[in-house]
């Protein structure tokens, strides 16, 4: 994704995308990043996460890879308190994971 996204004023933002690793989850997710916001990439695979977080850090931003089960409430609650403890809030959620 090519252009200048800064107008949309997400500098220091923190959002969550769930299922991240790839489609829309994964355009979001950069899209994101290319506004200013830090981004939590969430799905269960973790080497699909890894490339997308280079993609967010290369945009400049923060980026958290958190494999999680989202059918596991458990998981959903250590995903959520790991983000905050990352990026101090959380703004923004993209609830993109499909099951």
């Amino acid at each position: 994704m090519n252009g200048d996204l800064s107008s949309f004023g997400l500098e220091d933002q923190a959002a969550i995308v769930t299922g991240a690793s790839q489609g829309i989850g994964q355009t979001l997710a950069i899209a994101l990043a290319q506004a200013g916001a830090n981004v939590a990439v969430v799905s269960r695979t973790r080497s699909d996460l890894e490339a997308v977080a280079q993609k967010v850090e290369a945009a400049g931003r923060k980026a958290l890879v958190r494999p999680t089960d989202l059918q596991d409430v458990s998981q959903i609650r250590k995903m959520i308190d790991e983000a905050h403890q990352t990026f101090g809030k959380i703004d923004i959620l993209i609830n993109n994971a499909a099951w």
